[in-house]
């Protein structure tokens, strides 16, 4: 994809199975984008800039080789879907549960089990996919009983 003419016109980058292993450049010149799809890439590390992108609702790194998310995620207030699915993240960054605008929480096939109890802060959350967690919250569960929250491909280790 080549860069648009007029990057602040821009709305949506669409950059799933690109075989991208880095953000283009040209990307942070984008500064109303709304929605993200890096889905099925090489990328191993989110860029500090993208979270200058405010304006995003949208944010897919779902299949690529991210091992952490940095703190400044948390800059993304306007964001209201984030996929994390299938990468290598070892932990769920805990300023994700900063995110208040959050309602669509797709964080599966990552190599951690545990989801912190500040996952309660996303009040607005009514979509989350886990797998393999030990420990899920009682007020997520009670919500989940409500249907006001819905869980996907997710299962309980005993331990």
């Amino acid at each position: 994809m080549q860069p648009p003419e007029n990057p602040l016109e821009t709305k949506f980058i669409p950059f799933g199975n690109k075989g991208l292993s880095e953000i283009p450049e040209w990307v942070f010149q984008c500064k109303n984008v709304e929605h993200i799809d890096f889905t099925s890439n090489k990328i191993k590390e989110i860029p500090e800039r993208l979270y200058e992108l405010i304006n995003l609702k949208e944010l897919s790194f779902t299949g690529n080789l991210l091992t952490s998310i940095t703190p400044g995620i948390s800059k993304l207030q306007n964001l209201r879907e984030l996929y994390i699915s299938s990468n290598h993240l070892t932990e769920i960054p805990k300023e994700i549960f900063e995110l208040r605008n959050l309602d669509v929480l797709c964080i599966s096939g990552n190599n951690y089990t545990i989801l912190p109890d500040e996952i309660i802060n996303l009040k607005n959350l009514k979509k989350i996919t886990l797998t393999n967690i030990q420990n899920i919250p009682p007020e997520i569960i009670e919500k989940s009983n409500k249907s006001q929250i819905t869980f996907e491909t997710w299962s309980l280790l005993r331990v």
